[in-house]
């Protein structure tokens, strides 16, 4: 997947929102499920409406996932990635940003006197290991 700014995301929305009659069937029917949980509080058998909306988006989502299986598993697998990459391999910045908080904790620890013997300890500990990791 390639990376696009919003202007080219809403285009390719628009796109796809009129070359295929499914997503506006969709779309009509997702409007009129809204209209139908918002006058909920009219109707006096408020069972029966929750049932109906809850048919009509378990309708509308598994047709979604029906016809854009194979775009829906592309996304997944590129928020995987990306998450991935980001917790394993972070930047440079990362790594400057969790030395500044942990120097501020080892710091704050260490003078305040509210803490047990064995927190600071913990802390300092945990400051070690962290300044030797990173």
């Amino acid at each position: 997947m390639i990376q696009v700014n919003i202007f080219e995301q809403l285009m390719t929305f628009f796109k796809i929102f009129s070359s295929n009659a499914y997503v506006v069937i969709l779309s009509i029917a997702s409007i009129i499920a809204l209209f139908i949980l918002l006058l909920a509080n009219k109707f006096k058998n408020k069972k029966i409406t929750k049932i109906l909306v809850i048919l009509v988006y378990t309708l509308i989502f598994g047709t979604l996932i029906y016809f854009y299986h194979t775009e829906i598993l592309k996304l997944l697998d590129y928020l995987m990635n990306n998450i991935f990459l980001l917790l394993f391999f972070p930047n440079l910045a990362v790594y400057v940003l969790v030395l500044i908080i942990i120097n501020i904790i080892i710091i704050k620890s260490m003078l305040s006197d509210h803490g047990s013997k064995l927190t600071n300890i913990l802390n300092i500990i945990f400051f070690i290991l962290f300044n030797v990791i990173f």
